[in-house]
């Protein structure tokens, strides 16, 4: 049977992240190709992808028909060299979902692989309802907690598997981008959580009863729009007002909203995930399902 998954290939993905991450961006830091053989995962890599229930590769970035988005089967294989633990995480229209494997209700699913192992995950959505979108989140070493000023840990643990598809049979109303946070200008492109409203900076570790700011400066001009959520202990928390916010994309500035931790669970993970949006083409959709992503200790 033939596989074709999404490859994310780790031997040389710090040097490409270290050189622009201080915003913890994945820009291209993981090079993508389709493995079209049934052969062994080559050595640092980690491979993903959705099958429908008679077994078809669906690509990153389809259309999905009612029944194929309702149930299928995620696949994970790793070849690196140490045992990792995940969680899987759903959302509809960027609202975090819970979703059921094997029968079981699951807000965050979590699973361990082997240094080379596979994992198939059968799953079943019942809150799909007229959704216009579905998207997995990938979560490697959900347990890992950042250390202060740790920036190489922090760079091999921020980053998000993400698979993203349109569900044809949606009919909900998806607003389009708008400004909310305060406009800024920000010369250094990135996320960037900061004890400063003025100055970007890149924490580590937060207390919970102290403000935070973040600095968002995307300089793409090939993204328009764009959206953040937040996750504590990889479950959705407000942003603001809302579950997330939108912005309309300006590559001459940049935007900055304050964010409450305080009600944050202490000695947790407190991640910023942000996405392009909408939907624009394959390509463009499926290589940048993930844009910018940072995690965050919290403590008391």
């Amino acid at each position: 049977m033939k596989k074709r998954f999404t490859m994310l290939i780790f031997g040389i993905l710090m040097v490409v992240v270290a050189a622009g991450c201080s915003s913890g961006r994945e820009k291209n830091s993981n090079d993508t190709a389709q493995n079209e053989a049934d052969e062994e995962l080559p050595s640092n890599f980690v491979a993903f992808g959705m099958y429908s229930n008679e077994r078809d590769y669906i690509d990153n970035g389809s259309s999905l028909n009612r029944e194929t988005a309702e149930n299928h089967m995620v696949e994970i294989e790793q070849n690196l060299n140490r045992e990792v633990k995940y969680l899987l995480l759903a959302f509809a229209d960027y609202r975090q979902v819970s979703f059921y494997v094997d029968g079981t209700e699951y807000v965050k699913f979590p699973f361990s692989l082997d240094k080379k192992g596979t994992r198939d995950i059968n799953i079943s959505h019942s809150q799909l309802s007229d959704c216009r979108e579905l998207t997995y989140l990938i979560i490697p070493d959900c347990e890992e907690k950042v250390q202060e000023d740790d920036i190489e840990q922090l760079l091999n643990i921020s980053s998000i598997y993400s698979m993203r598809y349109l569900l044809d049979f949606g009919t909900k109303f998806v607003p389009e981008a708008y400004k909310e946070p305060q406009k800024a200008i920000i010369d250094q492109e990135g996320i960037f959580l900061s004890s400063s409203e003025k100055e970007q900076e890149v924490l580590t570790v937060v207390k919970r009863d102290f403000p935070l700011y973040l600095h968002i400066a995307v300089k793409d001009p090939e993204v328009k729009d764009y959206l953040f959520f937040m996750l504590n202990d990889w479950e959705q928390v407000p942003i603001g007002e809302d579950f997330y916010f939108y912005l309309k994309n300006d590559p001459s500035a940049g935007w900055i909203q304050e964010i409450n931790v305080s009600g944050m669970e202490p000695d947790s993970n407190f991640q910023i995930v942000g996405i392009p949006n909408p939907f624009q083409d394959f390509d463009f959709y499926s290589n940048k399902a993930v844009y910018y992503t940072h995690r965050i200790h919290v403590v008391e």
